[in-house]
């Protein structure tokens, strides 16, 4: 009779190391999971980065020929850069990003004037 407590006790002491060991693999499972969300997240800020100043370059270039020429004056060149941050804005971020805050817009806006400013000077000295 004593046996069969004995092999009781046993097969409880199983019981609990078999769910202890189950605790701890599934904590391991979420705590891995969490770890490639946070890899996959900061993949994807990395690439919207990236796109950010492609693009905001890009538009640039685009506004510093329109406006080389097409021989505009100064204020309609400025209203042509700011309606070019609007397009980019919409047409391709939004595309891109759900997340826009100001810094984005302030990035963006400064990244697009600075590419055509420094673009539009160059073909003015060539």
């Amino acid at each position: 009779m004593s046996k069969g407590v004995v092999k009781g006790k046993r097969d409880y002491k199983k019981e609990v190391d078999r769910k202890r060991y189950l605790k701890e693999q599934k904590k391991a499972e979420e705590k891995k999971k969490k770890e490639e969300k946070i890899v996959l997240d900061e993949k994807r800020v990395y690439i919207e980065k990236i796109y950010k100043t492609l693009f905001s370059s890009i538009f640039g270039v685009i506004g510093a020929f329109i406006t080389f020429y097409s021989h505009i004056s100064d204020f309609t060149s400025i209203f042509l850069i700011l309606t070019l941050i609007l397009i980019e804005r919409y047409a391709v971020f939004s595309q891109i990003t759900k997340n826009f805050s100001g810094k984005d817009w302030l990035y963006i806006s400064f990244m697009t004037f600075l590419a055509w400013f420094i673009f539009l000077m160059v073909l003015l000295n060539l």
